[in-house]
């Protein structure tokens, strides 16, 4: 993805300012920064900062709202993400078990970190869509541990 095809705008500016710090003494034109692939202004994904703004990327034409929702169909609407239920559920499928077609999305998308739940309300919408910073630390540790492991097999070898 290009960074003039950022939905975005937050995070395309940012990407910007980070393509701009990088080159010294403004050596650089708007086409080249619209031209630029994401990864080459996000070098410092594996950063905290980075994190926060790269699981925010709009990857798939998709930023998901942080909301609640009546069903699957629902959100599958609300954040235009029609082509991707095709791709996993399969091209008729249906609104099932909504909370675990909604986390499926989320994972199928790469967005592990929002959590899913079901919320007694008066309103038929009753499913909760939010980012959890828990899972992202817990997602944080999991790879430090995972890299801690590696690092001792290779000491015991």
């Amino acid at each position: 993805m290009k960074i003039k095809d950022i939905k975005n705008k937050e995070v395309r500016d940012l990407a910007i300012l980070i393509y701009r710090e990088d080159r010294p003494n403004n050596t650089y034109s708007s086409t080249e920064i619209g031209e630029t692939e994401l990864e080459a202004a996000f070098v410092w994904k594996d950063t905290t900062k980075g994190h926060d703004y790269w699981y925010r990327i709009d990857q798939g034409s998709c930023e998901i709202e942080q909301r609640n929702y009546m069903s699957t169909y629902d959100f599958v609407d609300e954040n235009k993400l029609h082509d991707k239920a095709v791709e996993l559920f399969g091209k008729d499928w249906e609104a099932e078990d909504d909370l675990e077609q909604i986390e499926a999305l989320l994972k199928h998308l790469g967005l592990n970190h929002y959590e899913v739940r079901f919320i007694e309300t008066r309103s038929d919408y009753d499913m909760e869509v939010k980012f959890s910073e828990d899972k992202k630390r817990i997602e944080e540790l999991e790879t430090e541990l995972r890299e801690l492991k590696a690092s001792i097999q290779n000491l015991i070898k």
